[in-house]
Order: structure tokens, then C-alpha cells, then sequence
């Protein structure tokens, strides 16, 4: 079988080959064998491109300078890593481990608050990349996901695992994690073709019609 791929096209959609199937809250929707995504956040038959992009003079270039931000949180057996240029605010850390995990906290992670089994699960549900882990003296945990998968989340973005990514899009990117990414499908995203968020800014999923 062909080796799942993502394409990001110059100001255009996510171009997929090798993937069968797209994920969804409802069901999985089959997918040929060369498949266009929306990502300028105006295709009328979502999750797929019907052109629009083209109409409305998308712009998929990054407008944000990535420079990774990483930061340690040292714990009991543990030490946490975030990035913030990789999150995107979901916030399965926060409602998974509040303790741990506080947004209206300074610092607003604690990882002496939980133990070593709740940090690593609530850390393997953050989608982005953003969170990483180190126990003890050992190599930093950046993979865990066994399967190759992309998800669309209602109103949100693209979810994907163990898929190569080629941006045809900058010459220079924000970096990310292979394992585990989130690309932008409302076109508000500043770090393009990566998701940052935006999508919760407002109503920017006016036609999100999942067929």
C-alpha cells in the first residue's frame, strides 16, 4: 500500500494520498485514492474542496514567526514539556487534570500535582504536540501514536497521526511533531497549515456541512 501523505498546496487544499478513510463524529467517510481537504474554510461540501479557495483569493501562507517555545515543568519522577507554538488550545490538558493543568494559574502547570500515570494519559490526549514528557533522566517522550489517522472535528480542525506532511506552501514552517498534528481548515490560523486556535474566535464554521 501507498505510504499515507499529506500534501499542503500553494493556496489551496490538503492534498491526501495512501488514506483511506477521514474520521469523524459520526462516522468514517470513505475516501479515494487522491482526495482534496478544505482548508480555506469555505468549501460548501466539507470536508472536501469544491474550489472555493479560488473565489476567495485564499491566502495558506504562515503569518507568524514559529520559533519554538519550549518550557520544563519539573515533577515528582517527571518532567513536563510545553511548546506554544504548537498549541492550539483545545484544552483536553485542563479539563483532563485540572490539578496539573490550570489556564488561570501562574505557572499554569504544576507537575508535582499528579503522578506520573495521570500526566502521561492526560498528556497523550493533547492532539497538537504541544505537550511532551521526560521521566527521570530518560529521552524526552515525543511519540505514542501506533496509527496512521486523520479526524475532522466538528467546527474545530483536522486531527492527524503518523502521516508525513509536505508544505508546498512557504519555503519555511512552523515545526511540528510527525506523530501527532492539527492542521488549520477555517483559514484563520496565523501559523498556516498548522491549527492555533482561531477557529473558536467567533462563528468561522458558518457552512460546516460534514458530508
Amino acid at each position: 500500500m501507498e505510504k499515507p501523505k499529506i500534501t499542503v498546496t500553494k493556496n489551496g487544499p490538503y492534498f491526501l494520498t495512501g488514506i483511506q478513510s477521514l474520521q469523524t463524529d459520526l462516522n468514517d467517510i470513505p475516501l479515494k485514492s487522491k482526495t482534496f481537504l478544505c482548508r480555506c474554510g469555505n468549501s460548501w461540501t466539507k470536508p472536501h474542496c469544491d474550489g472555493s479557495h479560488a473565489k476567495t483569493h485564499f491566502d495558506g501562507t504562515c503569518q507568524k514567526n514559529c520559533q519554538r517555545k519550549k518550557r520544563a515543568y519539573v515533577g515528582n519522577g517527571i518532567t513536563i514539556y510545553f511548546d506554544y507554538t504548537l498549541c492550539a488550545h483545545i484544552g483536553a490538558c485542563v479539563q483532563g487534570l485540572p490539578a496539573v493543568f490550570a489556564s488561570n494559574r501562574i505557572p499554569w502547570i504544576d507537575a508535582t500535582l499528579g503522578s506520573v500515570e495521570q500526566i502521561i494519559d492526560v498528556i497523550k490526549t493533547c492532539p497538537s504536540g504541544a505537550l511532551t514528557y521526560q521521566i527521570d533522566n530518560e529521552n524526552e517522550i515525543i511519540e505514542w501514536c501506533e496509527y496512521s489517522k486523520v479526524a475532522v472535528q466538528n467546527n474545530g480542525p483536522y486531527t492527524v497521526t503518523n502521516i508525513s506532511l509536505i508544505n508546498k506552501q512557504d519555503v519555511q514552517t512552523c515545526e511540528y511533531n510527525e506523530d501527532h498534528y492539527l492542521l488549520c481548515r477555517c483559514s484563520k490560523s496565523l501559523r498556516k497549515p498548522f491549527c492555533d486556535g482561531s477557529h473558536k474566535q467567533g462563528t468561522l464554521f458558518d457552512k460546516d456541512i460534514v458530508k
